[in-house]
């Protein structure tokens, strides 16, 4: 079994910020995400491309750029213009709409819209 369980941690304390696990044998890959307000719960089975694309998108060093790659929600808790990912407790969030520690917004939930 080929794994991949990567934790992007706070660049103020340290603490997680997200978490991505990426599993796979034969061919089936199975994806499970934690992210700053939501996740995808007991995961999803993925692609072989997909699963290439976040194995790629979370290898070390992370990079906002490349974890964008992965085309998560969130970005896995990074804020672009910071370039660094920030946890729960950094994010100023409301209904799904946060700011990081300098200001800059954006969604941290898969539904949240700025119609709502």
């Amino acid at each position: 079994m080929l794994e991949r369980h990567v934790i992007v941690v706070c660049a103020v304390c340290g603490a997680s910020a997200t978490e991505v696990l990426l599993e796979g044998t034969h061919g089936h890959w199975h994806f499970r995400y934690s992210g700053i307000e939501a996740g995808n719960g007991a995961g999803s089975a993925i692609t072989n491309k997909e699963a290439a694309q976040i194995s790629s998108a979370f290898t070390e060093p992370l990079d906002y750029d490349r974890v964008r790659s992965a085309g998560l929600y969130d970005d896995a808790g990074f804020c672009e213009e910071c370039r660094v990912a920030y946890c729960f407790e950094h994010w100023d969030s409301s209904y799904g709409y946060g700011r990081c520690p300098n200001g800059h917004g954006k969604s941290l939930d898969p539904h949240w819209s700025p119609d709502s």
